[in-house]
């Protein structure tokens, strides 16, 4: 009977700790379609080279690179990538 209690209780850890994990990626999908504003700086050479002030809107991670991608104001899509700053407001 404490082998079955024992196992059982091993199998609710094991599947608790890979529910932090889970919860982790669900929490950062929702979170990144989720419309915000951003103030986005761009750096080179260390002086500021380009700027944005995005309200209520998205920003995207390109995939497999190190870049970012938005639309401006003037709805024009924008592609960074660098020494970038974004803070979320």
């Amino acid at each position: 009977m404490k082998k079955w209690i024992a196992t059982g209780i091993l199998g609710i850890s094991i599947g608790l700790s890979g529910c932090s994990g889970c919860n982790y990626w669900v929490e950062r999908s929702i979170k990144a379609n989720m419309k915000r504003d951003y103030h986005i700086q761009m750096y080179s050479g260390g002086k500021l080279v380009g700027e944005w002030y995005l309200k209520n809107d998205i920003i995207h991670s390109e995939q497999q690179s190190d870049g970012w991608n938005f639309k401006d104001a003037n709805g024009k899509l924008v592609r960074i990538s660098g020494d970038i700053i974004i803070y979320e407001e």
